[in-house]
């Protein structure tokens, strides 16, 4: 029996979605997020050609980009914001935008403030009574009511979708009732001729058509997106939905696009400013992503190549461990750790950072040293202390995803560019970085100077 829930401040965050839900409700949906994702190549490898290939299209248009820039410095979190943004928007929504789209610009500016308004919220998770403070007042004032106006936006997407999926299946009805209307007439003009002891192969039924089923096959297709999975689903269940309502998609969808998004971007942030600081670290990745491939593309297929590519972001994961703090998980029952009783409905708190740097399991655990994830014969070594996901049952459900994003768009930046410092910086970005929900490095830009093919 599970004795760890995700624990949330109710003034807040409502016990809906993914990250804060519990029970049969969290059950449900993690379990119909999963197999979504499944679907789509995210928990194995046989599905996997259905999003590698949006993944690569969007990472092509940042290295376009980055390309263009002349060896300009570049802010590379707008960028990174913009593109994985619309990674996630197209996973969740089936949607991309402009980077210059109102709307989009005003939901990037919605995920940037409200991760950290949630990290200066922590507080009220301990001591409530500061919800009655003026600067907690407003924290909570923007969180919630910026929260209802993207629940807003996001149902007009959902309404326009299923206003789509509606006359798409008036389609399919219609072709359904001419396929059948052909398949009668074809079978029935074979029955007459076959009494004259005659077969017409110009009138057997059409190459394709099932003569024992008239189901349309786009309701057999694979779901294009999160929206468009649970519209499905609800149009299985009819009038009775369950717990497959508008408002658990809105906080479902919510879940995704804010975890998601902003945990990647700053990983990848975090990691190109590794590249740059550790330069001998980001040759050692060059050189092995040229004897991989060095004039093709590099894809998920090719990360058992790339034992030090991978290892490199693995120890970004560790040594920056964005979530130093883990996302707060509370007692559903009484439970004894180390001789200590902890009552239940206490709140728990994972110190991933202590994990991460903790001296007795790490050497040298403040150093950047991507061979700690190799064994001695190259391979990657998969640490039992290691957790940027979390761990158990409620681990992050988008970790193979962010894995996917991770590699590909650090394995296509890095193949074509030499990752540099912006020229006279002052300060090491990476020093005294900026605490909100996330660890995030001080702004920074960085020079992309285009590589000459070995």
């Amino acid at each position: 029996m599970p004795m760890l829930s995700v624990r949330s401040n109710d003034q807040m965050l409502d016990s809906k979605g993914l990250i804060c839900a519990e029970g049969d409700l969290w059950r449900e949906h993690r379990k119909f997020v999963l197999g979504f994702m499944r679907d789509h190549g995210m928990r194995t490898t046989a599905t996997r050609d259905i999003m590698e290939p949006k993944i690569h299209a969007v990472a092509d248009l940042l290295t376009q980009e980055l390309g263009e820039s002349g060896g300009s410095p570049v802010d590379i979190s707008s960028r990174l914001l913009h593109h994985v943004g619309n990674t996630m928007n197209h996973l969740i929504f089936g949607v991309t935008y402009q980077e210059n789209d109102p709307k989009w610009r005003w939901l990037r500016h919605l995920l940037e403030e409200g991760t950290k308004m949630v990290g200066v919220a922590g507080p009220l998770n301990f001591l409530p009574w500061l919800r009655f403070l003026p600067k907690y007042r407003r924290v909570i004032s923007f969180i919630t009511e910026n929260q209802s106006k993207t629940h807003q936006e996001y149902q007009d997407i959902i309404d326009q979708h299923e206003k789509t999926t509606f006359s798409n299946s008036l389609l399919d009805a219609q072709q359904v009732v001419t396929t059948d209307s052909v398949v009668s007439m074809t079978l029935r003009r074979n029955r007459e001729d076959s009494t004259s002891g005659r077969t017409n192969q110009e009138n057997s039924p059409p190459a394709g058509v099932d003569e024992g089923s008239s189901e349309s096959t786009s309701s057999q297709k694979v779901p294009l997106h999160i929206v468009d999975a649970y519209v499905k689903e609800r149009q299985t269940r009819g009038h009775n939905t369950g717990s497959f309502t508008y408002e658990q998609l809105h906080h479902v969808a919510a879940d995704l696009f804010g975890a998601g998004t902003e945990t990647t971007l700053t990983t990848l942030k975090w990691h190109l400013l590794n590249m740059a600081l550790f330069p001998e670290a980001q040759t050692e990745v060059q050189r092995e992503l040229d004897e991989c491939d060095p004039a093709g593309e590099v894809t998920l297929g090719h990360a058992h190549l790339l034992p030090y590519t991978q290892a490199s972001i693995l120890e970004t994961q560790r040594l920056r461990s964005i979530l130093p703090l883990g996302i707060p998980h509370g007692t559903t029952q009484e439970v004894t750790i180390e001789g200590y009783s902890v009552p239940k409905g206490t709140m728990l708190l994972p110190l991933l950072w202590q994990v991460h740097h903790d001296p007795d399991t790490w050497s040298s655990p403040d150093l950047y040293h991507p061979q700690r994830f190799l064994d001695d014969q190259g391979n990657v070594i998969r640490h039992p202390a290691f957790m940027p996901f979390q761990t158990g049952r409620r681990m992050c459900i988008g970790d193979e995803f962010a894995k996917m994003i991770l590699f590909i768009f650090a394995t296509k930046i890095l193949q074509r560019f030499r990752v540099g410092l912006e020229e006279g910086l002052k300060e090491d970005p990476s020093q005294d970085p900026v605490s909100g929900i996330s660890l995030c490095p001080r702004p920074f830009k960085l020079v992309f100077t285009p590589r000459v093919a070995p």
